[in-house]
């Protein structure tokens, strides 16, 4: 599973030589374990990883989960953002020693309800 992140990563990125695959385990809510992996890249390919909408990082994962279903494991693929420390509140939910990555909820900012619904109009 590894070797393939690795593969599509350094694919998409221009200096693939900074692609670092990390992989840990954690315990899921329902009762089974999942193989994590944290992606490092450049800083200057985050953007690319990540893509526009995230949607470069969304294909990643979706084909690393179909070899994962393939073998009956359960998989998380994550960026690690360097950054992270920096756009975080002090509060955020995270520990310590669990790696900040730019798709934690917590780094997500909230939509602004300024916008109103057009089907709310009164004419």
């Amino acid at each position: 599973m590894q070797e393939l992140i690795e593969y599509l990563v350094k694919s998409i990125v221009s200096n693939p030589d900074d692609v670092e695959i990390s992989q840990s385990q954690r315990a899921s809510d329902f009762g089974k374990d999942v193989d994590v992996y944290t992606i490092k890249v450049n800083s200057e390919d985050m953007g690319l990883i990540i893509g526009k909408g995230g949607q470069t990082i969304q294909s990643v994962r979706n084909i690393a989960k179909v070899k994962a279903i393939k073998q009956g494991k359960y998989i998380d693929v994550m960026v690690f953002d360097p950054n992270a420390d920096d756009r975080s509140s002090k509060d955020d939910g995270a520990s310590e020693d669990s790696p900040k990555t730019a798709t934690d909820k917590n780094n997500v900012e909230e939509p602004d309800a300024k916008f109103a619904d057009p089907s709310e109009d009164s004419e």
